[in-house]
C-alpha cells in the first residue's frame, strides 16, 4: 500500500473515531473508541531486546472525566495515529538484570543511541509503548497497583526486568519505577524556553500520579541528575508531537456574578454527602449566595459557589467546588463551614483556598487543596487562627 494511500484510510479511521468520554472510578468503562489498524505492512525482522509497535491508533494523554489528571500538561484524551517503531524493551543499556544508565544530558542519551544505529524515542512514540493496544492508564491497565512498578520517591534503582508485572502489552518493560527517560520531544506546553524537554516515565509521589503513562515531567536538555537515565527508539521516527494550548488567568481566584441558570445547575447537582442532609425544597432548602472562579492552574476553571441550609436549629453551611461545562456540572468536593456563612480566602499558592467558619466549639478553618484534577479537604484547624501565609481576602 502507498504511504498517500495510507494516510488516506488512517485519516477516515480518525474522523469515524471520535472522542468519548471516561468515568471517574472506572476508566477501564471509558467511552473512547481505540480503532485498531488492520495489518498493512508485514512485520520487520526482530531485533534483539527490541519491542516492534504496530502502526495504530492511541488515546494520548488523559480524557476529561478521568482522574487524576495534570490539566496543563497532558492532551485531553486526543486519538493520535503513529506508524510503526522500534522501542527497547528495556531502559539502556537495554539488557536484562542490568541497572540502567542515568546522569547523562540529553545529547549524550542521543549521541549513544545514534551510536548503535537508534534514536531517542519521542515522547508520544513511549506513551504508546506504555500504554498498549488499548490505550489503559498504566502499562498493566486501568487501576493503578502500587506494588507492580514500585513507583515511589526514592530514587533507588533495582536490575532492569526484576519487577515482572511492570510490562506493557507491547512488551516494554520497566517504563515506570526507576529513573525519568529522555525523549526527543520539546516541552512545548506553553513554555518559551526552548531547551526545556519532555521526560517519560520515572518515579514519585503520589504513585497513582506519577505512574500513568501520560505523566510527563520537564527538564532542561543539559540536566545531568540520578534521576534521569533513556532508552531508544528505531526506524522513522513519528512527526507527532503533543499539541497543548495552555490558558492560564492573571487572577486566579475572583467573584463572579452568577447567572440564574448557573446556579440552578449547581442546586441540581449538589455533591451526593451534601444532598443527603438538606432538604430538597421548602424554606430550609440549601440557597447558593456568592460565586467565585477558581484556575489553580492552566487549563483548569471551577466554580465555587458558597451558601446554606437549615435542616434543624442550626444552619449548615460550606462551599461546594464544581467542574462546570457546557453539557454537564461535576460537583468535586463540599467543605462544611459549620453553623457560619463561609469565609473564602486564597492562598498565595493558586492551588490552595482556606475556609474559615464556626460551630459550637468555636471558629476554625480549613485547608482545601487542588491535586491533579481532585479536591483534597483538610482536618478542620482549631483555636487561634494564624495568618501566616500571605492571603487575599475576597
Amino acid at each position: 500500500m502507498t504511504t498517500s494511500r495510507l494516510a488516506s484510510c488512517l485519516s477516515i479511521i480518525i474522523s469515524l473515531a471520535g472522542c468519548g468520554r471516561a468515568s471517574h472510578t472506572d476508566p477501564s468503562s471509558a467511552d473512547v473508541v481505540v480503532v485498531a489498524l488492520p495489518e498493512l505492512e508485514t512485520p520487520p525482522p526482530p531485533r534483539k531486546n527490541m519491542a516492534w509497535i504496530p502502526a495504530g491508533t492511541f488515546v494520548a494523554g488523559t480524557p476529561l472525566d478521568v482522574l487524576p489528571r495534570a490539566a496543563d500538561e497532558e492532551m485531553p484524551g486526543v486519538q493520535v495515529v503513529l506508524h510503526g517503531f522500534y522501542i527497547d524493551q528495556y531502559p539502556w543499556p537495554n539488557e536484562p538484570g542490568a541497572i540502567q544508565t542515568t546522569n547523562v544530558t540529553r545529547e549524550e542519551a542521543r549521541t549513544r543511541c545514534e551510536e548503535v544505529g537508534k534514536r531517542l524515542c519521542t515522547e508520544l512514540e513511549w506513551e504508546r509503548a506504555c500504554k498498549g493496544p488499548r490505550s489503559t492508564v498504566y502499562e498493566y491497565g486501568n487501576s493503578y497497583r502500587k506494588d507492580d512498578c514500585g513507583v515511589t520517591a526514592s530514587t533507588a534503582l533495582v536490575p532492569t526486568g526484576t519487577r515482572v508485572p511492570c510490562r506493557s502489552a507491547f512488551d516494554v518493560f520497566d517504563l515506570h519505577g526507576g529513573a525519568f527517560e529522555w525523549t526527543a520531544s520539546a516541552w512545548g506546553r506553553g513554555t518559551t524556553d526552548p531547551r526545556l524537554v519532555a521526560l517519560r516515565g520515572g518515579s514519585g509521589e503520589p504513585g497513582d500520579v506519577f505512574a500513568r503513562c501520560a505523566n510527563a515531567v520537564a527538564r532542561r536538555d543539559d540536566a545531568r541528575q540520578p534521576n534521569i537515565g533513556f532508552r531508544c527508539c528505531a526506524g522513522d521516527p513519528n512527526d507527532a508531537q503533543v499539541s497543548l494550548d495552555v490558558a492560564r488567568t492573571p487572577e486566579p481566584f475572583k467573584p463572579v456574578q452568577g447567572t440564574p441558570e448557573l446556579v440552578a445547575r449547581l442546586q441540581a447537582s449538589l455533591p451526593p454527602d451534601l444532598a443527603a442532609q438538606v432538604p430538597l425544597s421548602g424554606s430550609g432548602a440549601w440557597q447558593f449566595d456568592k460565586l467565585w472562579a477558581w484556575s489553580p492552574i492552566g487549563n483548569e476553571f471551577l466554580t465555587v459557589a458558597s451558601g446554606c441550609a437549615h435542616p434543624s436549629v442550626h444552619a449548615l453551611c460550606g462551599i461546594v467546588i464544581a467542574r462546570v461545562r457546557d453539557d454537564a456540572v461535576d460537583p468535586l468536593a463540599f467543605v462544611r463551614s459549620g453553623w457560619w456563612a463561609p469565609n473564602v480566602q486564597a492562598d498565595a499558592d493558586a492551588r490552595i483556598l482556606w475556609v474559615y467558619g464556626g460551630d459550637g466549639q468555636g471558629k476554625y478553618r480549613v485547608r482545601v487543596a487542588y491535586l491533579w484534577g481532585r479536591i483534597g479537604v483538610a482536618e478542620p484547624e482549631r483555636g487561634a487562627l494564624s495568618l501566616s501565609r500571605r492571603k487575599h481576602k475576597r
